[in-house]
């Protein structure tokens, strides 16, 4: 389905570049962050990372554009920044880079062919790749997708240490399975732009991206594998409150957390765009 989808958006928007004559190219560059998990207590934009982006789009009516979006976002959360004790305790943490390809439609609020400054709205469906990584308490950078941390088969680690007889354990018996690192997203958001000259402009847009996974920071279940049925090394990797308080030797009643909440991230971004056709005059009735 998420492949049928990256191929509709390309397809979709080659229709729309082979029959234009009006084209704007756009970049932009700005913040980026997430809510979820590893960030249920923090405030909006409390860890923030760099966010970019290209566009290409086509103005098929007076004040409707459509664009395609591609954009390279950072999300990370830590626990050690949250204002909650529990939550500093779990001491979990995430980060993880975020390719982002989207199809939008523009809608102007103002007209923008008799005012200079335009504020738009958007919104439109989405593809994106993602890879959640932390450092382990030795330091090692670690991709947690490959590791199962909580029990989940299909995983790389699981894979070889099938192969060590001296480690003896068994995966957990979760009925999961390893999470894809691809997911889709629906975008909505709102833009405010200014013309420069008839040629060139700049602006800043927030756009928040709803998804439908809950994995985007390694962490969805609300109880944690057992420890006789993953590796030790898994464990360390799934409860990490002992580096904080070497008495907190097992979770206890705290849960991991949140299986009924979808992961979301946003932005916020200065952009900058250029025209590369000549600007359409809408001048029939029906337009206006």
């Amino acid at each position: 389905m998420k492949k049928n989808m990256l191929l509709a958006l390309i397809f979709s928007w080659g229709c729309l570049f082979l029959r234009s004559q009006d084209i704007t190219v756009g970049t932009g560059m700005g913040i980026s962050a997430y809510y979820g998990d590893l960030m249920f207590n923090g405030r909006p934009f409390s860890q923030v990372s760099p966010a970019s982006n290209m566009s290409v789009s086509y103005s098929f009516l007076k004040r409707f554009r459509e664009r395609f979006n591609f954009s390279y976002l950072n999300v990370r959360g830590d626990d050690k920044k949250s204002p909650a004790l529990n939550f500093r305790e779990r001491n979990l943490n995430f980060t993880s880079h975020v390719y982002e390809l989207s199809l939008l439609t523009e809608y102007d609020l103002i007209d923008g062919q008799k005012n200079e400054n335009w504020i738009y709205l958007f919104a439109g469906p989405g593809i994106f790749f993602y890879d959640p990584i932390t450092i382990d308490r030795y330091g090692k950078k670690v991709h947690l997708h490959d590791y199962g941390t909580e029990g989940q088969s299909g995983t790389k680690y699981e894979t070889a240490q099938a192969n060590i007889q001296s480690e003896k354990f068994e995966v957990a018996n979760s009925g999961k399975k390893i999470y894809g690192l691809q997911a889709l997203s629906f975008t909505v958001g709102l833009g405010v732009r200014r013309d420069i000259n008839t040629k060139a402009g700049i602006g800043i847009e927030f756009a928040f991206r709803f998804t439908n996974t809950d994995y985007l920071d390694d962490v969805s279940g609300a109880k944690y594998p057992d420890r006789s049925q993953v590796s030790p090394y898994v464990y360390e990797l799934t409860y990490r409150g002992d580096e904080v308080n070497p008495l907190l030797t097992s979770p206890g009643w705290q849960p991991r957390g949140n299986p009924n909440n979808k992961d979301v991230f946003y932005s916020f971004q200065l952009c900058y765009y250029y025209k590369l056709g000549k600007q359409k005059v809408y001048d029939k009735w029906y337009f206006r």
